[in-house]
């Protein structure tokens, strides 16, 4: 069978079905595992008030991105800068939150795809949680350490 007459998955051909499945089975168990870490460690009324700028300003990126000239409609998101940020900042299990939000309610603002919102959700969270492995493996920064700081946001962006 070759792949232009492979059976068709949610109107979608089989392997690029199977593929956004695979991200999805990562990608949402990472979420419940996220939230499962904040519950255990809220971060406090203080913590809440110094995430909250980034929240805000990740969704506001994600929902006014910057058009790119050229021949084709093309736009880039610069919310990544804030789920980086967040990553190295406050930790993984923050910025896949992060990441979660900011993508999800644009892509529902949007009236996107559910296959396609499901997709960039998981693809924003792996993301997310991959940002935040040089604080995971080499630990955190303390102090106002410029240097590793930038050296953790260039590994993990």
């Amino acid at each position: 069978m070759t792949a232009q007459s492979s059976p068709a998955f949610f109107g979608l051909p089989r392997r690029l079905a199977l593929y956004i499945a695979a991200v999805a089975a990562l990608g949402i168990p990472t979420i419940g595992l996220a939230i499962g870490e904040i519950a255990a460690n809220p971060p406090g009324w203080a913590g809440a008030g110094r995430l909250l700028p980034f929240f805000a300003l990740a969704l506001l990126a994600d929902l006014k991105p910057v058009q790119m000239e050229g021949a084709g409609k093309s736009e880039v998101s610069t919310a990544n800068v804030f789920i980086v940020s967040t990553a190295i900042i406050f930790g993984w299990h923050y910025a896949v939150l992060l990441a979660a939000f900011s993508v999800g309610v644009t892509f529902l603002v949007t009236r996107r795809a559910w296959t396609r919102t499901m997709f960039n959700v998981s693809m924003y969270v792996l993301a997310a949680w991959a940002a935040a492995l040089p604080v995971t493996l080499l630990g955190p920064v303390h102090g106002p350490d410029a240097g590793r700081i930038t050296e953790y946001v260039l590994i993990g962006a």
